[in-house]
């Protein structure tokens, strides 16, 4: 399968979106991610 852009790529797209909750969550949220890990 061939992309118009990196944009269009699986993975690029699942970070995006993981980047999009941890802007959500805030600096205390990101904090308590890291700690699950």
């Amino acid at each position: 399968m061939s992309y118009a852009s990196a944009r269009g790529l699986p993975s690029f797209l699942e970070l995006e979106r993981q980047l999009k909750l941890l802007r959500l969550l805030g600096k205390t949220g990101r904090q308590q991610a890291a700690s699950i890990n």
